[in-house]
This record gives structure tokens, sequence and C-alpha cells, in this order.
């Protein structure tokens, strides 16, 4: 208190108030006793928050000191605005500093310092550490190991997000809260539940179904009571939907809908995720732009603009610097076709299609798509036409026997001692059938096993991937391979199976379960390979979408994909 200029008088009175006090127990309703503490006032007592202040500021000074002088580095508020080191919250502290071992070091000393001149202590059970998405998974482990602490998973729980959700306005609320407030309708919006083992989800009350706008159930209830949960529709001895029951429950179409929800094979618990980005994690800016999109919606705007901007900038570098002034389509069309190679005028073509279709799934479904998703889809949807017009080009040549078969792909055998393992979905909406293909091949190329695995469900390609990825997973270890290389073509899932935190995704679930297989492995590794490498894979995807009949083959390579083996064993 003298540091921060107050008085002598002031601090005796202060101080007089810490030697004087007592408490008493209630016992049977009279108050007993005259206790004094020997170690200080108790968390409760009226004076400790101001107290609080006061030890709270000193360590803000050495933490704003220590940003001043370049000891510790702050994160921005702008380009050009001050760093933050710290936010001080009613019994919780964010301390900011760089991911790496000499910040963290100094930010450490500042703490000791603190605790021997406030004789508080960090508790270390209690604190963890939150890293950016950008921070590589070496210096997330170095930091861990140094500090001995827990990595953070859930920031959107540390700040109160679901408290917020089930918080009401109150009387005389401030501006401030006021504000908050304002924001509660908009998350309740891009909220909801990905069902996991249906526990925590009610099935009448709560937001779960992939069914815009709503995301809940609209068929009256019966059969069950008001308060079940999602947990009385799942069969835990087989993983999958009481399908008979739901269908007496609830009207034909919800039914149907219900029943084509993916269960993940070892039911991990439920998850409350943010609808408005990729990775099913909340961010201020998917906020506004869900947001503004349902503002604009519902006083019949159509512009997306500033949404496409914002696609545009997850693509090549080359799309960034094709400006015109006026907003002119035509104009613009000039300057890419003038500036843009042959590869990087389909890729825009088809990123322009992407977002038409977002935009008319807003306006008539009112179906919110996340703005990494369009760029995503857009890549693997050029992908799959460059792979079917070169298997094409192929095939017509090598049948009018004009010339030699051009090579498609080059496949690289695994390490001595391993088994390589390549997967992939294919998709059949007609008949709403997932095909899985899988193919093991040992280090010398040859040809151990192939499967088709056939799911009567209306998935999304990501998702098919995911659950691929999951019964790749599985077949492997049922086949006795614990030292493989799994190889596919979805980038997206193989970057969330390597990653370490858990993933809110909408097909978190299944990466759950497939870290959680991947423990049974002596080694086991997911490499991402193009499509034209995995064409194999790709063909008995595309044959177990035909049917649903799985089939298996060991060692002896099926006649419709003999020719694709080859030609992936040989090399150019």
């Amino acid at each position: 208190m003298r540091k921060l200029g107050f008085e002598d008088r002031w601090i005796n009175l202060v101080m007089s108030c810490l030697r004087s006090v007592t408490y008493s127990m209630v016992i049977n309703g009279n108050p007993v006793g005259h206790i004094r503490p020997t170690r200080g006032i108790r968390q409760g007592d009226p004076i400790s928050p101001y107290l609080f202040l006061l030890c709270a500021e000193a360590l803000s000074g050495l933490l704003s000191k220590a940003v001043h002088s370049g000891t510790i580095t702050g994160i921005p508020t702008s380009p050009k605005g001050p760093r933050i080191s710290h936010l001080f919250f009613a019994d919780d502290s964010l301390l900011f500093c760089r991911a790496n071992s000499v910040e963290w070091r100094r930010l450490i000393r500042i703490l000791g310092v603190y605790e021997v001149g406030s004789g508080q202590k960090l508790n270390l059970d209690k604190t963890s550490v939150f890293f950016s998405r950008n921070t590589s998974q070496e210096k997330r482990q170095e930091i861990l190991k140094l500090s001995g602490l827990s990595e953070a998973l859930r920031f959107d729980t540390y700040l109160g997000l679901p408290s917020l959700i089930e918080s009401s306005l109150g009387n005389k609320p401030s501006f401030v809260w006021r504000s908050i407030f304002a924001s509660k309708d908009l998350l309740k919006q891009g909220l909801v539940w990905r069902v996991g083992d249906g526990k925590s989800i009610q099935i009448w009350q709560d937001r779960w179904l992939p069914t815009p706008i709503s995301y809940s159930v609209q068929s009256p209830q019966r059969i069950i009571g008001a308060d079940s949960r999602v947990e009385a529709l799942i069969d835990p001895e087989v993983c999958a939907w009481r399908v008979s029951l739901i269908q007496e429950i609830f009207n034909a179409e919800e039914a149907k809908v219900i029943v084509n929800i993916p269960l993940s094979p070892t039911l991990p618990p439920d998850k409350l995720i943010w609808n408005g980005t990729l990775d099913g994690i909340f961010s201020v800016r998917s906020a506004y732009h869900m947001g503004m999109e349902f503002q604009a919606h519902g006083q019949g705007s159509t512009s997306s603009a500033e949404k496409a901007q914002d696609v545009w900038g997850g693509g090549p570098i080359v799309f960034h610097k094709c400006k015109t002034e006026g907003g002119s389509f035509n104009l613009l069309m000039d300057v890419c076709l003038n500036r843009l190679s042959k590869e990087d005028l389909e890729l825009m073509a088809v990123i322009c299609r992407r977002i038409w279709l977002r935009r008319n799934k807003m306006v008539f479904d009112q179906i919110f798509t996340p703005l990494g998703v369009v760029y995503e889809e857009a890549v693997r949807s050029l992908e799959d036409f460059r792979l079917c017009n070169s298997i094409e080009g192929h095939e017509s040549t090598h049948r009018g026997g004009v010339a030699a078969p051009v090579l498609v792909a080059c496949w690289q055998a695994p390490p001595c001692s391993k088994i390589k393992i390549n997967w992939d979905a294919s998709l059949n909406k007609g008949m709403d059938i997932i095909g899985i293909g899988v193919v093991v091949r040992d280090s010398s190329g040859n040809f151990l096993g192939g499967r088709c695995i056939s799911k009567q469900l209306r998935v999304d390609p990501l998702m098919a991937e995911a659950m691929a990825a999951m019964e790749v997973v599985i077949f492997s270890r049922e086949a006795g391979f614990f030292d493989a290389i799994f190889e596919g073509d979805s980038l997206q899932v193989v970057k969330v199976i390597n990653a370490s935190s858990p993933n809110l995704s909408k097909i978190g679930h299944f990466i759950e379960s497939i870290q959680s297989e991947l423990r049974y492995y002596r080694s086991a590794s997911f490499v991402h390979v193009s499509r034209e490498f995995n064409s194999v894979a790709h063909a008995l995807g595309k044959e177990a979408s035909c049917s649903l009949r799985d089939s298996v083959w060991l060692e002896e390579v099926p006649n419709f994909i003999a020719v694709v083996v080859l030609r992936e064993q040989l090399r150019p």
C-alpha cells in the first residue's frame, strides 16, 4: 500500500481491520464462539475483494513493466494499438506471452517475485496453458514439459459461454451486461449439440438435429417423457440407433433424419459446438458474419460481397492481386484472364460457383455455411474433376491403342516391416450409400488384402472420409496390423487426426475415437496423399457405394481393380 501511495493512517486502519477479525459459527441457530484466524482472513470476508484488488495491482504493475521493457510480449489489440499482457477477473487471471521457452521462463520469474512479496502462490492444479492455433506441436510440447502444466482445451468454457446461455438479464442491468446479454440470441442460433453418447442432450428441448432452421425436434412428444435424453434412442451394445423405437416416436421425416446422424463406435461424450466455423470453435468473426447474414436475410438483402472477400482470402496469393476499380465483374474477368494460369482460372471458377451455392442456401433454406467450408469444398471438387478427366483420358487412349498408357499415379511402398493401408470414401447420393475402400500392401508392394464397406447413410463428403478413417483403423487392428501407415486423400481429416487437441467440429467424435484406437498400435501414422496416388482405394470405395454389400479379398486382387493396382505400382 505504501508503494501505491497510501497514507500511513489509512494503512493502519486497513491493517487494524485485518488484525481484529473474529468469526462465529452458527450451531442450532445460535452463534457460538469468537474464533481468531491465525492465517489471515478467509475467502468470503467482506474486505477480501478490496485486498485482492490491491494485490492484483502489484502483479499488474510487474507485468506492465515487463511489457514496456520488452521482457515479455503481450498480444496486440490492433495493428497499431497497445499490447495486452494480462486480464484479471473476479477469481481468475489470463496472462499472455509469446509461445517460446525464453518468455515462459521470464513470466515464471515475475510470478515468483509476486509470490514472495504477496504470500500468494500459483495453484498448479488450477493453472493451464492455452495456445493459439498457429503454435506448432513441438513448441507446445516444449512449453508444457517445461511448465509441468496441462493444455487448456476449451477456452470458451473458461470465458463462461455456457453460463451466458443460461443467464437472465436481471434487474437494472449495467450497460456492459446489456451489451453482452444482447449476443445471447445469436449464440443460441450458432450453438448445436454433436451427438456422442446422448447422455447430455434433451430430446425435446435441445438443438441436436441437422435440420436448419430450428435444429430441434418438431414432432409432438409421445411414448417417452419430456425430460428424456438422446441416450434412450441409442443401443450402447451395438453403438447404433434404436430404429424401431425412433420410428414409433417421431414422424417419418424426422425419424429418417435421426437415424442418419452418424454415431462413433466408441460413443464419446456429447459436445456443444459452434456451427459457424469449420472447426466448431467459437470466434467473434464468425459470429459477426452469422449475425450480419441473418440480419440481411430478414431485411430481404442478398449481398454477400464482404463474406466473399474472406473466401478469396484463403486462396492463392495471386487472387489477392486481381483487383479492379468500379466493381465490374466483366472487368475483373478480363484482369483474371490476363494474369491467371489455366489451373488458377479453374479454381477461381469453382470458388465462384461455391460462393453462389452458399448464398442460395442462406436465402432459400436459411442454412449458414462456414466460410472455410466454401474454399475447402471448391478445392476438393476441382481435384475430383481433374482426376476423373485424367482417368477417362487414359482409358479412352488405352482402348484406342493410339499411345502407351498415361501414368496417372505412382504409389510409394512403405518402409520394411511396415504395412501401408490406403483408404477412401465415396458417396452415392442417389441411393444414400457411403462406400469405403481399403487396400493393404507391404513394403514390396504386394497386395495383402482389400475391403469394400457399405453404409446406408446420407452424409457430406467430410463426414464420409472421417467414418472411412475410423473403419480402416478398426479393420487394421482386427487384422493384426499393428505397425501401419494409413494413407488417405482427405487433407482435413488427416490434419485433425494428427493434432493433439480435441476436435470440436462435427466430425470430432470420430476423430477422438480414432485417436483412442491408435493407442493399441506399436506404431501408426496418418499421411495425406493426393487423390491421383490413391486410385485403388478410390476404386474400391466406388464399388462399395453401388450396393449394400461388404466384401473382403485376401492376397488375391479382384479383377475390377487389377489394372488400377498395376498402374499405381509402376514407376514413370
